[in-house]
């Protein structure tokens, strides 16, 4: 054999050991984190069940997506039966929310959103396994809520740019208004 054909064989090889290593469609995570359980019930700004209904497209003024859940149980901070949160798009900080999936998460107040980092402890939920511990604890030591009809964005109904637009706009109306009035 030549070495040019050599060369091809091992191509070939190399070619199809990286498409069967990196070639299948599960998504894994390296940059989760284990949370210390106790400490994010009382952490947490929000703790509810919901099932994710959309996952928004990426949104750069942003900085991340947000996420529409249908909630079922609500233990703290949430209060209506739909709720969005944001995600950041950084996937060492964002958690793999899923669409159509039901999730026991565990959000915070982070500049006047509620946001899950994947350091929440927030999880797929799975009523007969891990989070049957955790419903078990919130149960025990927090009301359910009683959820009303209606949607809960987040604490700040504007993204970002459009609150810098307005503040910018009324600073603009003010300047104006003095300026003339002398």
């Amino acid at each position: 054999m030549t070495l040019a054909a050599i060369s091809a064989v091992h191509m070939v090889i190399i070619s199809i050991t990286a498409f069967l290593l990196l070639g299948h469609t599960e998504v894994t995570f390296a940059c989760q984190v284990i949370v210390d359980r106790p400490e994010i019930y009382e952490e947490s700004d929000a703790i509810f069940v919901g099932e994710v209904v959309e996952v928004e497209r990426y949104v750069p003024m942003e900085n991340g997506r947000h996420i529409n859940f249908q909630v079922t149980h609500s233990w703290k901070g949430v209060t209506t039966e739909y709720v969005t949160v944001h995600n950041d798009n950084d996937m060492c900080t964002a958690f793999p929310f899923i669409q159509d999936q039901v999730f026991l998460v565990y959000g915070k107040i982070d500049s006047f959103e509620l946001s899950v980092p994947i350091a929440s402890g927030s999880q797929l939920y799975e009523p007969a396994g891990y989070s049957e511990r955790d419903l078990n604890y919130l149960n025990e030591r927090y009301e359910l809520i009683d959820l009303k009809p209606g949607h809960a964005y987040s604490a700040n109904l504007l993204p970002p740019f459009q609150m810098l637009s307005a503040l910018v706009a009324v600073a603009a109306a003010t300047f104006f208004i003095i300026r003339y009035r002398r």
